[in-house]
């Protein structure tokens, strides 16, 4: 996430919760107020830097996420395809973990296809972004587990709920 928007003085390196590393941030921004913030996925483990984004054939079985099934040390494979699961298992984790997320279930499971030439690219997978309600994109979240964690800096009061949406 680009985080400027919602802290617009910025956060010290080493030190996050000040924008110095000495002083506490003076302003913070509220999520919900922020009209254009983006999330962004970035590195599984497994960043390299390749001169073409086509024919790419690698090997390894780093990275956090292991569970792809074209993992091999000695058998090239597809990394773009392999990125592909690794976001789409995420997806699903996250969604099977938390209540107001099914509609994004699917888009996981299709991401995740055993073999890395039936899974579903990322063009068709913000094509089903797209096309699912908005009301099902602003419906409330929270961990099935632990209803009352949205967020670590929430401190949550009996019978209060906050909506993060």
């Amino acid at each position: 996430m680009d985080g400027s928007e919602l802290i617009p003085q910025g956060f010290h390196f080493s030190d996050p919760e000040t924008y110095d590393g000495i002083h506490e941030w003076t302003e913070w921004r509220e999520r919900g107020s922020v009209k254009s913030l983006r999330y962004y996925f970035i590195d599984f483990g497994l960043s390299r830097r390749y001169t073409t984004n086509e024919n790419v054939k690698d090997v390894g079985t780093w990275g956090q996420d292991k569970s792809f099934p074209e993992r091999s040390a000695t058998i090239p494979y597809d990394p773009f395809k392999t990125d592909i699961y690794q976001l789409g298992n995420f997806i699903l984790e996250y969604s099977e973990a938390h209540d107001g997320l099914e509609a994004f279930r699917q888009i996981g499971r299709a991401m995740t296809r055993p073999s890395p030439e039936d899974r579903a690219s990322l063009a068709e997978m913000l094509k089903k972004v797209d096309r699912l309600s908005k009301w099902k994109l602003r419906r409330r979240v929270w961990h099935k587990e632990n209803p009352f964690f949205l967020h670590p800096d929430l401190a949550l009061t009996e019978g209060k709920t906050f909506d993060l949406n």
